[in-house]
């Protein structure tokens, strides 16, 4: 991954980070995975991203636990039910 590549991945991360946060969305963390960013998020998930969601549910050790992500921008946007 070149210099160039990371800019442009951190500034997709950025430009989403704000329009998340403009609707009341608290950004957990941001990580690059496989040079796409990924935003772990908290609060209550928009209706544009409504369209987008994959539900995941994971399980360990018998219990479960549902797992939502959506990609909008060129981002992952994932969250957890608490």
């Amino acid at each position: 991954m070149t210099i160039t590549d990371r800019i442009n991945i951190r500034r997709t991360a950025a430009v989403m980070r704000r329009w998340l946060q403009g609707k009341g969305i608290s950004v957990v963390e941001s990580r690059v995975v496989n040079k796409t960013p990924v935003l772990a998020v908290t609060g209550p998930v928009p209706s544009e991203l409504a369209s987008h969601v994959m539900v995941i549910t994971e399980k360990l050790n018998g219990l479960e636990r549902r797992a939502w992500l959506a990609r909008l921008g060129g981002c992952c946007i994932h969250w957890r039910e608490q």
